[in-house]
């Protein structure tokens, strides 16, 4: 993903994706073939993402939302 807002704050480069400069198609294409040539790599880093995304499932956020407004 590119290197920008929200990308940055959900990718840990290397862990769950790779992240790149803004508009460098080379870096992207470089991260895609990464990924064809390495499918341990792409399913650990499936894995870590679908783990780290959890954090965002409403069963997990909603208790936390609504405690901060009924406070």
């Amino acid at each position: 993903a590119s290197r920008v807002k929200g990308h940055t704050d959900l990718i840990e480069d290397g862990i769950n994706g790779w992240l790149f400069e803004y508009d460098n198609e080379n870096e992207f294409a470089e991260s895609v073939l990464k990924l064809i040539g390495d499918r341990r790599k792409a399913k650990d880093m499936g894995s870590a993402g679908k783990e780290m995304v959890r954090q965002f499932e409403i069963e997990t956020v909603l208790p936390k939302v609504m405690h901060e407004y009924l406070l």
